[in-house]
């Protein structure tokens, strides 16, 4: 009898002082109505927002804080990321009234 084996490798990181690099990072307000900041030290960022089905419905680079307009936006559960390169350094959840 053969048996397949799969491996599924995760990055995760090696320190504290990797995660200490990016604790400084906030989205905010969660909940959101007309806007979301994005509050971060330095660095170039690329910012990622989905809807709920995983389609992409904004996406921009900044360095610094931004604000984004979401005055388009229908009311719902939304899911961001921020990455540095191919890095992600924050994900989560925000809710849009």
């Amino acid at each position: 009898m053969d048996y397949l084996t799969t491996y599924h490798f995760v990055e995760f990181p090696i320190g504290i002082n990797e995660l200490q690099r990016y604790k400084n990072i906030s989205v905010y307000p969660v909940p959101f109505t007309h806007c979301l900041n994005v509050k971060a030290e330095s660095g170039s960022f690329y910012f990622t927002l989905f809807d709920i089905t995983g389609r992409k419905v904004k996406e921009l680079s900044f360095q610094g804080n931004v604000k984004i307009e979401t005055e388009e936006l229908e009311p719902g559960m939304y899911l961001y990321e921020l990455r540095i390169f191919d890095e992600v350094v924050k994900s989560g959840t925000a809710m849009k009234y």
